[in-house]
């Protein structure tokens, strides 16, 4: 996951024509936790960021907001998708 962000609008209908999964029930790795510890500014290597882990992995398994949907597309990139305003945001 990128730590830079940004938003844009697009037609809904474009959001399925993607191949995207919905990953609410989506299963988390180990590999998907390091890669959002570093996006929160940890260090997975380092002996103490290591310990901290449960973070990322506590940040990943929490519920999206009302009205946003994660997505993952066929490359597995997460796609936030805002049902009422039409927006995503990687």
């Amino acid at each position: 996951m990128s730590s830079e962000k940004y938003s844009q609008e697009f037609d809904e209908q474009e959001l399925y024509n993607e191949e995207v999964e919905e990953i609410s029930s989506y299963g988390i790795n180990e590999s998907e936790i390091e890669e959002y510890a570093r996006f929160l500014g940890m260090d997975p290597e380092s002996s103490i960021d290591r310990d901290l882990l449960w973070i990322a992995k506590k940040g990943l398994m929490e519920p999206v907001p009302a009205n946003w949907q994660a997505l993952k597309d066929s490359n597995d990139n997460i796609i936030y998708y805002n049902t009422l305003t039409k927006v995503r945001t990687h």
